[in-house]
C-alpha cells in the first residue's frame, strides 16, 4: 500500500503542509512523529478523507482519492481504511460483538458475527464479546476498536494515538499486540518516543505546521 500526500490543509488559523511518500518498503508500520500541535491528527484525517484539502492531493495505493484543483473527493468509506481514535467510539447501546460486525461488509447477519469473533479473537478480546463498552476498561475499549477497525477489511490502517490515555501497563501490553498480530499497513500518530521505538518501522517527521520528511526508525 503506497500513501503520497502532498497538501495544505487550514484549520482555522493553524495552516498544515504535509508532503511525503510512503510504500510498502518502509515496513508495515509508520509513525508520524513530532510534538502535540503540529499537524499529525489532521494529515490523518485528510487521508481517511474526513477533511478535504486546501490544495495538493492525496494517493492512496496509487489512486487519487483527493484533488483540491478538481473537487475530486472520495469517501472515506469508499478509501478502504480503518480508524482507531486516542477514544474508542464504540457504540454504548450495542456489545462489543456487535459493535465490530457493525463493520464487516458483506456476508449474513451470522457471517457478519462471526467475522467479528474472529476479530475479537485476533486482539485478544473474545472473551469481551457480549460485553458493552460501559463495562469494560480503557484497554478493552481499545482492543475492541481495534477488531472494528480490522473487520471493515482495511487497505491502510489510521491509528490517532489509540495509546495515549492508558495505562503504562496496558500500553505496554498493546503494543506488543499491535506488533506482532496486526499486518496491515498502519500510519500511527504519537509523540511518544517509547512508541515509535517499540513499534515504527519508519518515521515521518513533524514540526508544527509542515512535516520534515521520512526516516528510518530501525
Amino acid at each position: 500500500m503506497t500513501v503520497a500526500v502532498d497538501a495544505v490543509l487550514r484549520a482555522g488559523e493553524f495552516v498544515v503542509r504535509a508532503d511525503f511518500s510512503l510504500t510498502a518498503e518502509q515496513g508495515p508500520i509508520v509513525a508520524l512523529f513530532g510534538p502535540s500541535g503540529s499537524g499529525k491528527s489532521l494529515t490523518l484525517a485528510l487521508i481517511a478523507g474526513l477533511l478535504r484539502p486546501d490544495s495538493g492531493t492525496v494517493h492512496l495505493g496509487g489512486r487519487l482519492v483527493a484533488d483540491a484543483a478538481t473537487g475530486l473527493h472520495v469517501r472515506t468509506q469508499d478509501r478502504r481504511v480503518g480508524m482507531v481514535f486516542q477514544e474508542a467510539l464504540l457504540l454504548p447501546h450495542r456489545t462489543a460483538l456487535d459493535n465490530v460486525a457493525l463493520a464487516v461488509r458483506a456476508g449474513s447477519r451470522a457471517e457478519q458475527q462471526e467475522r467479528a469473533r474472529e476479530e475479537l479473537a485476533l486482539v485478544g478480546a473474545e472473551q469481551l464479546a457480549e460485553q458493552h463498552p460501559r463495562t469494560l476498561s480503557g484497554g478493552e475499549r481499545q482492543r475492541v476498536a481495534l477488531a472494528r477497525a480490522l473487520a471493515g477489511d482495511p487497505q491502510l490502517l489510521l491509528l490517532d494515538e489509540p495509546l495515549s490515555a492508558l495505562d503504562q501497563p496496558t500500553r505496554i501490553a498493546l503494543r506488543v499486540l499491535l506488533r506482532e498480530r496486526v499486518t496491515v499497513p498502519t500510519l500511527l500518530v504519537t509523540h511518544d518516543l517509547d512508541e515509535v521505538a517499540a513499534l515504527a518501522d519508519s518515521v515521518v517527521e513533524y514540526e508544527p505546521g509542515r512535516t520534515l520528511g521520512v526516516r528510518a526508525a530501525r
